[in-house]
């Protein structure tokens, strides 16, 4: 049973490994975005929170992500010699932890040492009579420190003198992402009122006013995005992009371009 049937604001382990294997193998195109470890913003480097994609040789990396409620989580993928490997990792109290115990059970998969119990995601089962830990007293209150000082004497892995899982840094994949104000990029003719007063005035003034596109999307643009307020986003022919543009907007929102 799907953890979202159980707990309508919570999720399992298990089910983001599913969720996570499934996005791997139907959606391949998408690895270049999780195996990113930094993006530059106009010039601006910005790093991933994910150190694996720099320390652990064979990551493709997916999601982390954390919420007061549920710690620092992570789905992530590895390959090695080919084969593949999800880690998931959920309620990790900092992020030295949240890599550390990844690049662990990682290591131990690839080297066949997990514990001769384990056995296929799909085989396990969500224990639905157990209730969501809530984690934000433990990591958002004052009594975060307590909390984080007895995690780290229970994951001691990567504290100094310590052993650690993850590598040397290699280099890692970096987007170069460029962005711009879009003023007004077309106009648009609107139909005029169906009632007669005033209805001659606005032909006349459509008439004047022939939909044009004032504004084109640069031939080095390999893709852009942006969420649709309103209008329709012109033909690929109209604008003389090279690609099909999902959406360009009229107003002051903003447009991003992904190399």
């Amino acid at each position: 049973m799907p953890a979202s049937v159980i707990h309508c604001r919570s999720t399992t382990a298990r089910d983001l490994a599913i969720l996570g294997l499934e996005t791997d193998r139907k959606f391949p195109e998408y690895r270049r975005f999780f195996q990113a470890a930094a993006v530059t913003i106009d010039g601006k480097e910005i790093k991933s929170n994910n150190l694996l994609l720099t320390r652990f040789i064979g990551t493709i990396g997916m999601k982390t992500g954390f919420l007061c409620a549920s710690g620092r989580n992570f789905v992530g993928l590895a390959t090695r010699n080919g084969k593949r490997v999800m880690v998931v990792i959920m309620g990790a109290t900092t992020e030295r932890e949240r890599n550390e115990r990844s690049a662990l059970y990682l290591t131990l998969a690839f080297d066949d040492r997990l514990p001769p119990t384990a056995g296929a995601v799909e085989a396990v089962q969500n224990r639905t009579e157990m209730a969501p830990v809530d984690m934000r007293v433990k990591l958002c209150t004052d009594k975060s420190a307590a909390y984080e000082a007895a995690r780290d004497a229970l994951y001691q892995m990567g504290l100094p003198g310590h052993e650690t899982y993850l590598g040397d840094p290699i280099p890692g994949q970096v987007r170069a992402i460029s962005t711009w104000r879009t003023k007004r990029l077309w106009t648009f003719r609107f139909p005029c009122a169906a009632r007669r007063n005033g209805q001659r005035a606005c032909q006349a003034r459509l008439a004047r006013t022939t939909p044009r596109v004032i504004a084109q999307t640069p031939a080095v643009t390999t893709g852009v995005r942006a969420s649709p307020s309103r209008g329709t986003a012109p033909s690929v022919a109209r604008t003389g992009a090279r690609e099909p543009i999902t959406a360009l907007l009229a107003g002051p929102s903003r447009v991003m371009a992904i190399a």
